[in-house]
């Protein structure tokens, strides 16, 4: 590891390497909390397909893609640092408990609606008056059946936002990064309101990203063949979404592609659906790294490193056919006290000439990826280039 170097980027993360960083959930949150430090030039891209939990009734209400995943890591990215400003991190980390009793639900309601909540009391002028105008917003619009329990107050001032957006995601989310004085740009994969579908091993297909997860449903029996996007939950409807001008831009312009750890069909492989993606992936001659899962994934069900591997190449490769699997993917990230499932694919690697990069990325006592070594080595790939 270049100490020197990291040290020179923590000094001025302005100047540091840009990146695009296929992600969704929380696993990465970590990390990008830790890379803003050595980067302000980040895009992460998130998918907007979570069906389940306060989110699923956020869409069923405003008809609109998932925001949850875009709050949380906007969040990540937060200048925690400036004076006054930790106030809006924590209204916007705030959660109403999923069992709080009506009664205490009215009164805290009572003091949201009405801007008296301490939470809402303790932000500064002018940002407490936006966010009290973007709150109004949405208490206005939300039906009168609208259950409450469990909400992010984050994501409902996300969602007013794009009522006041005219629905338009993008301008939501730079509103939404300007009140967190994020240090990188988060934006969603596809803005349109959709989900995702799986054709299971067995034959069956599922419906909607909470089935696939294992979190609020039951976990999958069969492994995932296929994950595609879809119309609605109620049947399979499939469609093409082609990706957006800004997308790709922000792919063509990185110095390293990352594909993140995190469930790796509904957070990394969906990412790389929408048509044009794949293709702009295999022309960049930046590196592209992937970090294999450590542990396990209930969407892998599993799945050897090899296998997950061979997955995301052919899904890169479902937008460009003749793209070889080095134009997809070109480092793969190997903690090298830990052990994969199936081992390190060490002659396909070879053969599609994927340069595996082993080092000590995991903490003295934990299983996990430690967010400054994964950060910092992530720098450094991407510098490697320049």
């Amino acid at each position: 590891m270049d100490r020197q170097l990291i040290a020179r980027l923590q000094r001025a993360p302005e100047l540091g390497p840009e990146m695009v960083i296929f992600s969704g959930g929380t696993a990465f949150n970590d990390t990008a909390r830790r890379l803003k430090h050595l980067t302000h030039h980040t895009t992460h891209l998130l998918t907007p397909f979570d069906s389940g939990g306060s989110s699923a009734s956020l869409r069923k209400a405003f008809n609109m893609p998932a925001v949850g995943d875009l709050r949380s890591r906007l969040m990540a990215l937060a200048d925690e640092t400036l004076s006054g400003h930790q106030a809006v991190v924590k209204l916007f980390q705030a959660r109403i408990p999923k069992t709080i009793d009506a009664p205490v639900l009215e009164i805290l309601m009572r003091g949201l609606t009405g801007g008296s909540d301490r939470l809402l009391t303790q932000i500064e002028e002018p940002i407490a008056s936006m966010v009290m105008r973007l709150l109004h917003r949405f208490f206005e619009s939300a039906p009168a059946d609208f259950d409450y329990r469990g909400a992010s107050l984050g994501n409902l001032v996300l969602t007013g936002a794009y009522l006041d957006h005219h629905c338009r995601m993008d301008p939501t989310a730079s509103l939404f990064s300007r009140l967190v004085k994020a240090r990188g740009t988060a934006r969603l994969s596809v803005e349109t309101n959709l989900h995702l579908g799986a054709v299971l091993e067995n034959g069956e297909t599922v419906i909607g990203q909470h089935h696939m997860t294992g979190k609020e449903a039951a976990p999958l029996v069969s492994p995932i063949r296929e994950i595609f996007i879809n119309r609605g939950l109620e049947r399979v409807s499939k469609t093409r979404v082609v990706a957006r001008q800004k997308v790709r831009q922000a792919i063509r312009n990185s110095e390293l592609v990352v594909f993140a750890q995190g469930s790796f069909y509904t957070s990394l492989a969906a990412n790389l659906l929408p048509a044009g993606v794949g293709s702009t992936i295999a022309e960049s001659s930046s590196p592209k790294v992937w970090i294999p899962n450590l542990g396990e994934d209930p969407e892998q069900l599993g799945m050897t490193v090899e296998a997950a591997l061979r997955t995301l190449v052919a899904t890169i490769q479902r937008d460009q056919p003749h793209a070889d699997p080095r134009d997809c993917v070109t480092h793969v990230l190997f903690d090298r006290s830990s052990t994969y499932r199936g081992g390190i694919p060490e002659v396909l690697l070879a053969h599609w000439g994927i340069q595996p990069v082993a080092a000590a990325l995991v903490g003295t006592e934990s299983t996990r990826y430690c967010p400054d070594r994964l950060s910092a080595m992530l720098c450094l790939l991407a510098l490697e280039m320049r």
